[in-house]
Parts: structure tokens; C-alpha cells; sequence
């Protein structure tokens, strides 16, 4: 057989068709299951998983690893859910357990990632009643609109029965038989969508005892589907936009998200904030035109089930968001501050965002509606995107035409000489402020318009020789995307 079983020790035979040993499992308390209600759509879980307390009894509880790591939960607090996408048509009538329908919700021997996988695990009952001891799981009622199928495969795929008795239906009499310590999953069927309940009781044999467990209660949410209501025959722009969001099968536990589109090539886009059963918008305009699904949500965090589009009709709006004309005010030059003027967008509520761009690539941190130009864009094309967004409709972006920015222009005010004019003397060079900050300034002192050789410093000691000279000193001023400025003193002749 093809058994998905794990088993912790037995006989070889066994081992061969189980395949993985384990390793007794640590024991875990009963009382540390959790209650609060959930729903579970995916993940690996054993549904039927015994635990073997301090004084050797039975509990049996429900395992999962869906939401962490072998978390544990009371049966009666977990909706298990086998979605829509489980419905299965077999085309191979070999692989369908006898009397079984060959359409049904199937949840399959080998795991799928995108559904549920129950199965059992009796290895904890290994430290008080043997490597050999056996577990029945009797399941004493079945509730439900159909009926519940469990088999496992052969090596061929052919349906192997895991039930007493031989057959494949759970009724209320069968009992599920596991005769050696193992860890099992096989494969389940439900032919009609809705709410089923199991009613299960563990009996227990080993080391020349016998017990029983506590009865349990197991609900299977299967199939079940999203409808959504109150949607008017048509809407204006202004109008409040409020639906009502509904299964056809009441579960535990999880939440909803809603989504627009606008037509129908337009991916659904999600509508932040709406999270319950009902969605309330105070202005219909950005969805006017277009359509709102509700999608069910699990507790694991995966889509359970989506409504049909809702059309959401009516005049006046524009589905989505319909975009301005950015522009940019401000003279294009290195240190002048440039404005983002977005243009008119609709509708209102729209968000804005800004994105300064540097011959059409990000320049990083200017994402506000101002920007300063830096010695990098000098000789550069400086545009900016503005995007808007607006929850549950497609960001929308647009660029404004791009202007050149030119280098900077230094504020140089002129240099003034302080100290006594006079041969053997020190004269100063008094710079003024220049703008903006950072600029290198350099130093040349001349006479009678000539430069003095070295003399290339903020201050100057008058040689003899220059008396009755006309000193000056040009200061030069340099800074990275601002144009070289340079400006000269008013002469002082030397006594």
C-alpha cells in the first residue's frame, strides 16, 4: 500500500510500508490546547492526534502546523476548511472507492499545499501501552448534507479501505483502525458542499490494557461560497458605497477582503481598510463603472472562497483615478528651489505622491512636492512623477515636461583690505559672506594690477619695494555646480 504513514517502531513489515522511524514524541499536556474559535484552510494537520497524560489516560486533540509549529487544538474550537478548489472530477474511474461518486470536494492522500491535509497520529501512546499498541478511532455520528469517504492508495492508486469491515464511507458505526503506533494521512471525500460534523472516540489497546479517550466533535466547512448585497441600481459621484458581504456556511474565525476592478483587464486591486463583512465607502465616484468581489479569508491567512463581480453602475464617475497634468515652477538652477504644480486630479481623495527624477532616473530622498537642485543635476534634465493612489483603485502616475537645470550662481560680495597701508605692514583681505555655504575661496594680491609672486594667501606683508604702489587683492570663489566667481578689492596705496 501506498500509505502516507509514519510509524515509531513496530514490526519490519510494517516498517517497509510506513517508510520514516520516529522517535516517541515529547508528551504534551491537554490542557495546553488551545479553544478560541478559528478556521483552518491549509496547512498540515492531525485532526485525530492522541496524547498520553501524566497518569497514562487518552485525550484526544487536534494538531496543526498551520498557523505555527504543532499547535494544539481543542477539536470543537477549528472550522476545517476544504475550499472550492477542491472539487474534483476523477476522469479514471480505477482511482474512485467503490460506490463513491466520481465528482466530490477531495482532499488528497499526498499534501496540497493550497488546501488542508488531516490525518492521525497515535505515537504518543508508545511509553505506556507499547511499540505494538493499536488505536480504533470510532466515529459515532455523522451530520451533514452528504456523505464523508476515507481511503488510502496501493502502489497502483488503486483504493485501499483503512475502515473495519472493509468499505470506504464514514458512517456512524465505523471505525477507523490504526494497528501500530504511526503518524497517518489519507485521502477524504465530501460529496456535497456545507457544514459536516464527526463525532470521534479513540479506543486504545496495548501492554494487556485497554481505554478510551474523550469524545471529540470534528467540523468540516466544505465548499462554501461568498455572496454580496446591497449594491444600488446605480450611483453618483458623492454617494456612499456600503455591501454586505455573506457565506453560505457559517465559520469560525478569519475575515474578509475586498476588492475593485476596473474592467476587465485590470487586475482587482485591494481596498485598504475594509477588512469585515461590510464594506463602507463614503464616495462611490472611483468605483463607478467598475466591479467589487469580497473574498473569504482563513485564520492561515489564504483565500477560502470569493464572490461573483459586483457591478457597481451609475453616472458621473470615473472608475479609478483619472490624472492631472504635472508642471514644475521655479527657475531650473542649482540651489533655486523647483515646486511641483500637480494639475487636477479626480476623484477627490486622491493621495499624491511626488518623485523628483534626474534625466528620467530617482534621485534619492526627493520625494517631496519641492526640490532644490544639487551640484549633480547642474546641466541635467530635472522632471518629477506624481502618483496617486486611492484605496482599491490602480495608482495612476504622471510626468511633468523637464527643464535643464542650470549651474548656480555664487553670491560674491566684493573684498575690502584692512591694516595700515604702509611698506613693511600686514595687510588682511576681509572676504564678506559669501553664498551659499562651502565655497572654497583663493587669494591674489597684486600691484598696480600685477600680481605679486606668492602672494596668495588671506593676508600680505607689504615689501619695501611696493611702496607707492596701488595694492588690490581678487578673491576667486569655487564650489561644485555654481559658476566660478571672482571680485576684486579697491587699491590702497602704500606710504
Amino acid at each position: 500500500m501506498r500509505l502516507a504513514t509514519r510509524r515509531s517502531l513496530g514490526a519490519c513489515v510494517a516498517l517497509a510500508l510506513a517508510g520514516t522511524l520516529l522517535a516517541p514524541p515529547a508528551a504534551q499536556a491537554a490542557d495546553a490546547a488551545l479553544n478560541d474559535p478559528i478556521s483552518l484552510e491549509i496547512g498540515h494537520i492531525d485532526a485525530f492526534n492522541l496524547l498520553l497524560g501524566s497518569d497514562e489516560s487518552v485525550t484526544l486533540a487536534l494538531k496543526e502546523d498551520a498557523t505555527g509549529y504543532h499547535v494544539l487544538r481543542e477539536p470543537e474550537s477549528v472550522d476545517l476548511v476544504v475550499k472550492q478548489t477542491a472539487l474534483t472530477t476523477f476522469s479514471d474511474t480505477a482511482l474512485v472507492p467503490e460506490g463513491m461518486p466520481r465528482t466530490v470536494y477531495r482532499l488528497p492522500l499526498g499534501q496540497n499545499q493550497n488546501l488542508i491535509w488531516p490525518g492521525w497520529d497515535t505515537n504518543a501512546l508508545v511509553p505506556a501501552y507499547g511499540a505494538d499498541a493499536s488505536a480504533e478511532f470510532a466515529v459515532t455520528a455523522v451530520d451533514g448534507p452528504g456523505e464523508v469517504w476515507l481511503w488510502t492508495s496501493d502502489s497502483w492508486g488503486d483504493p485501499v479501505s483503512l475502515l473495519d469491515g472493509g468499505g470506504f464511507e464514514l458512517t456512524p458505526s465505523g471505525r477507523i483502525l490504526q494497528p501500530y503506533p504511526a503518524h497517518t494521512h489519507a485521502a477524504w471525500a465530501f460529496t456535497e458542499p456545507g457544514v459536516y460534523e464527526l463525532t470521534v472516540r479513540a479506543d486504545v489497546a496495548g501492554e494487556g490494557r485497554t481505554t478510551s479517550s474523550n469524545t471529540a466533535k470534528y467540523t468540516f466547512v466544505v465548499g462554501p461560497g461568498v455572496a454580496v448585497d446591497g449594491a444600488q441600481s446605480g450611483y453618483a459621484p458623492g454617494d456612499p458605497l456600503q455591501l454586505q458581504a455573506s457565506t453560505d456556511s457559517a465559520i469560525r474565525g478569519g475575515g474578509y477582503e475586498w476588492y475593485a476592478q476596473c474592467g476587465s483587464d485590470a487586475a482587482p486591486v485591494r481596498i485598504a481598510g475594509q477588512n469585515g463583512p461590510v464594506l463602507a465607502v463614503g464616495d462611490a465616484s472611483p468605483y463607478i463603472g467598475g466591479a467589487i468581489t469580497a473574498r473569504l479569508i482563513g485564520d492561515a491567512g489564504t483565500e477560502i472562497a470569493r464572490s461573483s463581480e459586483v457591478e457597481i453602475a451609475g453616472e458621473g464617475g470615473v472608475c479609478g483615478i483619472t490624472a492631472g497634468t504635472p508642471t514644475i515652477s521655479g527657475t531650473a538652477q542649482v540651489g533655486k528651489k523647483l515646486t511641483a504644480r500637480p494639475g487636477s486630479w479626480q476623484p477627490s481623495g486622491v493621495k499624491l505622491g511626488y518623485r523628483w527624477l534626474r534625466n528620467g532616473a530617482a534621485i534619492p530622498k526627493a520625494t517631496g512636492s519641492s526640490y532644490t537642485p544639487a551640484a549633480a543635476d547642474a546641466g541635467k534634465r530635472i522632471s518629477v512623477r506624481v502618483t496617486g493612489a486611492l484605496s482599491g483603485t490602480p495608482s495612476v502616475s504622471a510626468t511633468s515636461a523637464a527643464k535643464t537645470a542650470k549651474r548656480g550662481k555664487l553670491t560674491a560680495p566684493r573684498p575690502r583690505i584692512s591694516g595700515t597701508a604702509k611698506a613693511g605692514r600686514t595687510l588682511t583681505a576681509r572676504t564678506g559672506s559669501w553664498k551659499p555655504r562651502g565655497v572654497k575661496l583663493s587669494y591674489r594680491w597684486a600691484a598696480n594690477g600685477k600680481a605679486i609672486p606668492k602672494a596668495t594667501k588671506s593676508s600680505y606683508r607689504v615689501a619695501k619695494k611696493y611702496r607707492g604702489t596701488r595694492i588690490t587683492v581678487k578673491m576667486t570663489g569655487k564650489k561644485a555646480g555654481y559658476t566660478t566667481a571672482a571680485r576684486t578689492s579697491s587699491p590702497k596705496r602704500i606710504r
